[in-house]
């Protein structure tokens, strides 16, 4: 029979539950089987990229064959916090499992996130009952049809009804998410007034940088749309006729990583001699992880 340690879900064992602002008292609470014998049990608190702290958790009673534990922690700043529990007996520790449960483990495990957030933040009145209308750009309307592709290694698409492309990536002549439909932000302003009428609060666009990959998630500029969906300046009068239809545009911006066929990356080298794959003094360099380690020489998927 399995014994639930720990359930970061229920408030039996942490409270409040989920986020919490900063300086707001957050009580976590620890189930230990009496045949386990002696444990002196402590929260271990990391802040991202600060050391640990232990907090010696206080004994707080027994029943049903079980020792509770408590211990209460302010997290006085924002940010986020990870934490998991030690025994303090014969190496013994309890992390985060399935579902959000506490399991034993004599090595190192998963941590619980804690996310403590600035007091006064505020989610935006705008959204609140509101509904959000999520586009993938290339796929959604194009607005201008049969623009010549801007790069030679795309595919151009006519028939919208088609299946897309897929190539395995092991066939050399093969292209991989390199056909294009042709959506563009002239198409979304078009079907501006058909999400009004359907009541959108916001419009949601899967990414729009340039990228070399119909679903843009590879960014190569973020400094610049791509130039199949429009220019900057399109995007900025999208932006401006939404919000006077009463619709804000939310961007997936997906900062935390870059295209290797990119300005910063370089690997294909489209963007010149430059880069941080092909130039160890590229402004970019310290943006990646290169290492003889990794297999194909530096960090990636």
């Amino acid at each position: 029979m399995s014994h639930t340690f720990f359930n970061s879900c229920l408030p039996r064992y942490k409270t409040p539950f989920g986020a919490v602002p900063a300086n707001t008292a957050v009580t976590l609470r620890l189930d230990v089987p009496q045949d386990y014998g002696y444990v002196d049990p402590h929260l271990v608190l990391i802040k991202d990229r600060e050391d640990p702290v232990h907090y010696r958790m206080d004994f707080t009673g027994q029943d049903q064959g079980a020792n509770h534990f408590s211990v209460t922690v302010t997290p006085t700043t924002s940010g986020l916090y990870f934490y998991y529990f030690d025994l303090y007996t014969d190496f013994r520790k309890v992390c985060r499992g399935k579902n959000a449960e506490g399991e034993l483990t004599w090595v190192e495990g998963d941590c619980w996130q804690l996310t403590v957030y600035e007091p006064d933040f505020r989610t935006p009145d705008w959204i609140k009952n509101g509904t959000m209308y999520q586009i993938f750009p290339d796929r959604f309307c194009e607005g201008v049809p049969n623009k010549p592709m801007p790069f030679a290694d795309r595919i151009y698409r006519p028939d919208k009804t088609g299946e897309p492309y897929f190539w395995p990536t092991e066939q050399p002549e093969g292209y991989l998410n390199m056909d294009y439909y042709g959506g563009d932000f002239a198409g979304i302003r078009q079907k501006l007034p058909y999400l009004q009428r359907m009541g959108m609060a916001c419009i949601y666009l899967n990414p729009i940088f340039e990228a070399h990959s119909n679903h843009r998630y590879n960014t190569a500029d973020y400094l610049k749309a791509d130039p199949l969906l429009g220019t900057n300046r399109d995007f900025a009068e999208l932006c401006n006729e939404a919000r006077r239809c009463g619709i804000r545009i939310i961007l997936d911006g997906v900062f935390s990583h870059t295209g290797s066929d990119s300005r910063y990356f370089n690997r294909e080298g489209r963007y010149g001699p430059g880069g941080a794959y092909r130039d160890r003094h590229s402004p970019y360099r310290s943006w990646y992880d290169f290492d003889s380690g990794y297999r194909c020489g530096y960090r990636s998927w």
